[in-house]
């Protein structure tokens, strides 16, 4: 089968399977505030504690390495497992609002000793204080680091590579070339 056959197929699976997804998730929470109401417990639609314990368990799985910044990251053994979500809730609580999940420097497994609700802004800052690849970002489509440059205020594309490493030192040339270009001008 080609890419492109493959790609038809699984545009007609979903297109044949979105309603049963759609209905099926409306069973689920349907039953879910059913639940909530035989326990009487009142529902938020702000449950965004539950929310981000199943993303991160969807991230940690990785299962079809997407992502290559989750490849070895893991969940403990404490958020995990048939009690995993309401530990989870006692020891993260409920996020403030304008906060998601995020792991110190975005390094490490997901645990209580590593992870914290931070704002947008503050999970930026710490990928830049980590990322000491300056210009060098990855991909997601091409699945690759893709290497640029500012040089007076624009961005200049200089390529998709394999490596990390090679994007770097094709970032580095262009730097030293672009140096040149501004000391000879001066």
């Amino acid at each position: 089968m080609t890419k492109q056959q493959k790609k038809i197929y699984d545009q007609q699976y979903r297109a044949a399977h979105r309603k049963e997804k759609t209905e099926y998730a409306a069973g689920y929470r349907a039953a879910h505030l059913k639940e909530l109401d035989e326990h009487n417990t009142e529902y938020h639609a702000t449950h965004r504690a539950e929310t981000a314990w199943h993303n991160m368990h969807q991230r940690a799985e990785n299962n079809n390495g997407k992502c290559p910044a989750y490849a070895n990251v893991k969940v403990c053994r404490r958020w995990s497992g048939p009690k995993g979500q309401a530990n989870f809730i006692t020891d993260m609580g409920q996020p403030p609002v304008g906060t998601s999940l995020s792991r110190f420097g975005d390094v490490g497994d997901y645990k209580p000793s590593n992870c914290a609700w931070h704002t947008l802004a503050q999970q930026r800052a710490e990928a830049e204080q980590k990322n000491k690849y300056r210009g060098i970002t990855w991909h997601r489509l091409a699945k690759k680091w893709m290497s640029q440059i500012e040089v007076e205020g624009k961005n200049i594309y200089l390529g998709l590579f394999v490596s990390k490493e090679e994007a770097k030192a094709t970032y580095d040339s262009a730097l030293c070339s672009a140096i040149q270009l501004c000391q000879r001008a001066a």
